[in-house]
């Protein structure tokens, strides 16, 4: 395992770039740019990844830029291209040695930046993180950002609780890397997703632990996270089921499992994923509950048939 390499000085302040991409929403990325030019510690640049052809997004980022004095910039993916193409986009123009990264329906803290900075107190912590508290799903838990020795990922970032902790895996709608890092590694080029791309934060997050670096989450770090709607169809984890966006998700994260995970791990990540699973990712064997769960035979086999389908494309995708 490599030694990580320290990239900030303790005896000054780093400078720290924050990123987001938008689509089509506004009245969302307006509260969002307005609550980070409220920081107790200014980034030195806020970038958004917006599609060509988003005049909405555009007129925003216009309007707040000028606001901010410049401050605030796009970086422009094409009209056809999805979030992690926006995202890289962005986070090729940053120039902080800290990265921090979020959505356009969060709004934050005034000391948000300020608290995810101080995180970074050893040079082998790459990134950082805390909760995004979301008012349609409440509650706690104390195991978060997890992957299990069987391939099984458990997220729970919007429902933290309990002390500052190291995890495996960073949300990114609060979240902070090192520059340098983020703009080596970005997001995977083969992630899918025809807007959304969901589990892009798997990818770089597996690669830190790779290199041997901590990834660090603070639940007291939070953002408000209002899961606005999405502009592509995609109604997944916001009271509907979009069965090819679902399919993407799971392949997303089978790929990204199956490279970072070697031996038993990954014989046990192919047993239980493909006869056990989750309620959300269901195995063979979870149909039964399923059936339950979703108010009958049809839904269940079509979230089952969507859920086998990204697996084994994630498997292929691998090799």
């Amino acid at each position: 395992m490599a030694e990580p390499t320290p990239t900030l000085k303790s005896d000054r302040m780093p400078s720290v770039s924050v990123v987001l991409p938008t689509y089509k929403r506004g009245a969302w990325l307006s509260k969002c740019l307005a609550s980070l030019l409220r920081q107790t510690i200014m980034p030195s640049e806020i970038v958004v990844g917006r599609r060509e052809g988003d005049e909405e997004s555009a007129a925003v980022i216009c309007k707040y830029s000028r606001l901010s004095e410049g401050l605030i910039q796009e970086a422009i993916a094409g009209s056809n291209d999805n979030l992690a193409k926006s995202l890289n986009a962005a986070i090729a123009v940053t120039t902080g040695e800290l990265v921090a990264m979020t959505d356009d329906d969060a709004e934050f803290p005034e000391d948000w930046l300020a608290r995810l900075m101080e995180l970074f107190t050893d040079d082998r912590v790459g990134g950082v993180g805390g909760r995004d508290n979301q008012a349609v799903n409440p509650g706690a838990a104390n195991v978060v950002g997890e992957l299990q020795w069987f391939g099984r990922l458990i997220g729970n970032h919007h429902l933290a609780v309990g002390p500052v902790r190291d995890v495996d895996v960073l949300k990114g709608v609060n979240c902070c890397y090192r520059g340098d890092l983020l703009r080596e590694i970005g997001i995977d080029h083969r992630l899918r997703g025809k807007g959304n791309v969901a589990n892009w934060e798997l990818g770089i997050s597996f690669e830190l632990a790779r290199r041997g670096y901590r990834l660090v989450f603070d639940p007291s770090l939070q953002v408000t996270h209002h899961v606005g709607p999405r502009r592509d169809g995609d109604t997944n984890c916001r009271g509907g089921f979009n069965g090819p966006a679902h399919a993407d998700a799971v392949f997303n994260e089978t790929l990204l499992l199956r490279e970072h995970l070697e031996g038993v791990h990954f014989a046990a990540f192919v047993l239980w994923s493909i006869a056990i699973g989750s309620s959300s990712i269901p195995g063979v064997l979870q149909l039964p509950r399923i059936v339950l769960k979703e108010g009958g035979a049809t839904p269940a086999l079509r979230r089952w048939w969507y859920s086998t389908c990204g697996r084994i494309e994630g498997f292929r995708g691998a090799f």
